[in-house]
This record gives C-alpha cells, structure tokens and sequence, in this order.
C-alpha cells in the first residue's frame, strides 16, 4: 500500500503492473477495471474522473496508468482517500491500493479539512485509573450508531481520530479483562474537543483459583500421600501436561486471544556495500533497525532474506551475495514477519489490518508464500500471511510511513505453571474437567486412588462429555442451538443430541 499527499485540483497520475500467469497482462481498457474510493474511513466516494490507461504494450508489458482528474475526481474534494484500482477478473492484488490525502498544499503540512483528535493525558488518555493501558480498542461511533473508526492505544494510552464532519461522536474503548469505557468528542467549526478527562477502565478479576500449590496437593494426596522431592517435580509436570492435553481436547474459547503486532514502514536510509561470496551486508550513513532480522532486503528488484542483524551498521543474509561486489548501492529493508510470543500459539484464526486496512489477509502455505515474495519483490498492500518457524509473514510487505498494527486472533497455549503462586490456564466454570484429567495422568504415572486408568478414563470421558456450555467444536453443538423442528425439551444433555 502507498500512501501520498496530493494537492487539490491538480490532476494526478498512478502506475500500476497488471500480471497474468507470471507476465504483465496486455490489451486491457478503461471498462475492465473496478475503481473503488473511500474517503474518511467510511464514506464511499466517488469514481468519476478516474481514467485507466495502458502505458506500453510492447515496452511495458501489463503496466497501467489511472488518470485522476483534479478538477472533477475526488482530487477536487480536500479529504483522506482509499483508493483501489484492479483487474476486475482477478484479484485486488493485481492492481493499485493506496492512502491519499488531499491537501490545500499538497503536503502534509497543509489542511485537507477534517478535525483532527489527538488524545492526550487528562483528555482522552485510556488507563485503569492511574496507569496507561496499551492496545486498549477504541470504537468511534456517529450520532447515528454508524462504526466511524476502529483503532488502538499506544503505549502511553494516547491515540488519534479524524473526524469528517461537525457532530457528537460516541467513544468505546475495551480491552480483555477490562470493562468498557465510554466519552464522547463533540466537532464544532472543524475543531474536535475531547472527552475532557482519561477514559478509566476497571480490571475485571481473572483469577481461576487453580493455584500450583493446590494442584499439587491434590495430585500428591490422589498419588497415595507421595511427599518428596522427586515426587512433587512430577506432579508439576503432570499437572502442566492435564492443562495442555485439555487445551487441544476441543475449541475452547477459554484459549482464544486476540494480539496485537506493529509493522515498521520500509528502512532505507544511506547506501550498503555487497560483496560477492560473503552473507555480510554493511550500512553507510544509517543504522540496522532492531527489527532487520525479521525483514528482507531488496536491492534492484530481487528480494533476499536477513538472517541477523550483528549490529548497527550490518546485517547477515541468509545466502551470499552472488552478484557482483558493489558499494554505495541504494536498497529497501521491508519488515515482513513478526516474531510470536514466547508461550506460543495452537493456532492463528484470523489476521486483520487496523483502520487504513480493514480487510482480512488470506492463509496461505509456507510455500506458496515463498513463491508469491519472489515473483512480487515491490510490496503493497498486505494480502497473505503465513506461519514459519514462530513467526507471522506476510506479503506482500507493507510499505506505509507509519507503523501498521495488524490484529491477530489466535487460540494460545496454556501457560506453563512453575511457581507454586502461578495459575493454571483453565476456565474455572469447568473445575470437574481438570481433576478428572488430573486422575488420569495420575494413572500414567502409578495408582490412583480414584481408581484403575481405565476408570479414570471413563470418568475423564463422561466428564468432558458433560462440559457443554464453553466447548464448540463442530462434533458438540451449542445447549442454545436446535433444528426448527426441536424443542428445550428434546435436547439431551447428556448425549449433546437433539431427540427426534
């Protein structure tokens, strides 16, 4: 995705590459592509003064230029745009996405006419009543309930909105294990006025109450009154193994998590210096940024993967530079993967963009994902995502200004216990689960006095039958969810089927 300043009423020019099955589609008009533009986040805008033509067929394959009028496309509107242009008979992807402010100077030192809210301590400031709450979601409404933006806290609790148009806007911020805290921004002649005050958010309790100290001594007490050293070592790694073992029995959404990663814009200040046969890459007038080892250099439109960054001023690629030696060459250092968090995800459910790229980004294999960053070095907007080796890529890498927040909703891995203080990852609604689990994995390791494994079996099996109100996978459908034909009554608990 590109984002730019143009100045209002002046027409502009947008070039873009159009590819078919590995080589630049020709012959294409006017009428075969679909123009979108959203001005303000929200607000569809209009098209018209947007003319797609082709460049050079035979000199420039599937290169493409849109003409955008300034004096009747939305050039002639002051305003924040979304623009995209494709192929109508393919994919976004082949086309142009971009971010466009249109200012009175054609900067962004120029006014493009909305209100501009940037919260601040004592006004608009998300915490808990004293201390800053990061990645805080913040929901802004209209006076008439429509979703206007969706964005997220910083560090230090503060975030920022444009407001279109003079009104009351309604303010939702929430984060897990919080309450929601509302405000409201009233515009007035173009300037916002904020809540007047932080927007407080109060922690909601979320212990479990399954200490390891009490695990333990259940598990040790069940284990025939085991007391020593050696014993207790097991018992914790029991314990930690029911948690795991339960977490992976069906989808709980006990273990849904929503995280929240920051993309850095493109890097590519001074010049570096490749010799041929060697990995090393040396920065002159610039420093590596701490992200370079999740990111890939590309230099003359061939991208290379970084395997490190040994310091400030050099980088280790993955393979060595084959090329000729060269110094004092211009480049692009893309971020394009994310390292996950320690404790680890099952899964990724989803990865979403923030306001300026609300769309979902499409799974795909490692492979396939290898593939499409070869054959499109230049960036763009982010369309695909893929896991390797704990980390989140995507492509193609996103080419902002600004730091771009992707959300990812995942299922997690439960957390490791390991002091006796540390609280097991489990949903406390469903205590006869765990200790059934626990009985069982007490069987695999010696008697139990909860009986044979294959009592404790049949015990863990009837219990995790009966454990309907949090479980939904496909196989176990929802105690609230029946066939037209059903009733409250012709629903069995206990078999989790509708009677007939």
């Amino acid at each position: 995705m590109s984002y730019c300043y143009w100045k209002k009423g002046r027409t502009n020019y947008i070039t873009f590459q159009v590819w078919e099955s590995g080589a630049g589609k020709t012959g294409l008009v006017d009428g075969d592509f679909t123009k979108l533009v959203k001005k303000n986040g929200t607000t569809a805008g209009s098209t018209t003064g947007i003319t797609v033509t082709e460049v050079d067929a035979v000199n420039f394959p599937g290169r493409y230029v849109a003409e955008v009028s300034g004096s009747n496309g939305f050039v002639s509107a002051l305003g924040q745009y979304e623009v995209l242009i494709y192929y109508s008979s393919q994919t976004t992807a082949d086309g142009y996405v971009g971010n466009v402010t249109v200012t009175t100077d054609g900067t962004g030192a120029g006014t493009w006419g909305d209100a501009l809210f940037t919260a601040t301590a004592g006004d608009g400031r998300v915490t808990d009543g004293s201390t800053a709450i990061e990645d805080a979601t913040l929901y802004v409404y209209t006076a008439s309930g429509v979703l206007l933006y969706r964005t997220s806290t910083d560090a230090s609790g503060l975030w920022s909105v444009a407001f279109p148009a003079d009104g009351t806007y309604s303010i939702y911020a929430e984060k897990s294990s919080y309450t929601v805290g509302t405000a409201t921004v009233t515009v007035s002649s173009s300037v916002a006025s904020g809540p007047g005050s932080d927007i407080a958010l109060t922690a909601v309790g979320t212990s479990t109450g399954y200490t390891l100290s009490e695990l333990k001594s259940y598990v040790l007490r069940q284990w025939f009154d085991k007391s020593d050293t050696q014993a207790e070592t097991m018992a914790t790694e029991l314990i930690n193994e029911s948690v795991r073992y339960l977490a992976t029995e069906r989808d709980w959404p006990w273990f849904n998590r929503t995280l929240t990663l920051d993309f850095q814009p493109p890097y590519n200040t001074g010049t570096v210096t490749l010799t041929n046969g060697d990995k090393t890459v040396t920065l002159a007038t610039g420093t590596w940024p701490s992200w370079a080892a999740n990111g890939v250099l590309i230099v003359n439109g061939q991208t290379y993967p970084i395997a490190s960054r040994t310091s400030t001023s050099e980088i280790e690629l993955v393979d060595a530079w084959g090329a000729d030696t060269v110094s004092g060459q211009g480049y692009n250092l893309a971020q394009y993967s994310f390292d996950l968090p320690t404790a680890g995800v099952y899964s990724i459910l989803d990865v979403l963009g923030g306001t300026s790229w609300p769309y979902p980004l499409q799974p795909i294999s490692y492979r396939e994902w290898t593939i499409l960053r070869d054959q499109f070095p230049t960036g763009g907007g982010p369309a695909n995502w893929t896991l390797w080796h704990n980390k989140l890529a995507i492509w193609p890498y996103y080419t902002g200004s600004q730091n771009k927040r992707f959300n990812l909703s995942v299922k997690a891995k439960p957390a490791v216990l390991v002091s006796n203080t540390d609280e097991a990852d489990w949903d406390p609604t469903l205590p006869d689960l765990l200790y059934r689990a626990l009985d069982l994995h007490i069987t695999y390791r010696g008697s139990c006095r909860a009986g044979s494994t294959e009592q404790c079996r049949a015990n863990y099996a009837e219990a995790l039958r009966r454990a309907t109100t949090n479980d939904r996978s496909p196989g176990a459908p929802d105690i609230n969810s029946r066939t037209d034909t059903s009733s409250w009554t012709s629903f069995d608990i206990a078999t989790r089927r509708v009677v007939p």
